[in-house]
């Protein structure tokens, strides 16, 4: 019985600190798009962010990945395990994200 419940409490422990690093990368891209000077949606899966001189871009690959590449450098992963697209209707930038079974939308207003 004190076995089954300390694998029960390591497993539960592991999926909050899963849980956490997602939500993390995923606030330090809702702040580079709010952030972002001006931006353009390319397609579903890719976004352009210019943020003073940086220039940021944000990748949803088939491989469920989201990758990101700053400044025409090479493309490195970012998050793993993720779908994801944008979509931009009417100056809304609609980012609708699923990690596992967990579901994250966001929705930024843009001029």
């Amino acid at each position: 019985m004190i076995l089954a419940t300390v694998y029960l409490d390591k497993k539960s422990l592991d999926l909050t600190t899963y849980s956490r690093k997602y939500y993390r990368e995923l606030e330090v891209l809702k702040r580079d798009i709010n952030e972002a000077s001006s931006l353009k949606v390319k397609g579903k899966k890719r976004i352009l962010l210019k943020k003073n001189d940086d220039i940021k871009e944000y990748i949803f690959t088939s491989d469920l990945k989201l990758e990101i590449k700053e400044n025409s450098r090479k493309r490195e992963t970012y998050i793993d395990n993720i779908w994801g697209e944008f979509t931009n209707e009417d100056n809304l930038i609609f980012v609708k994200t699923k990690i596992k079974n967990e579901r994250i939308d966001y929705v930024f207003f843009k001029k």
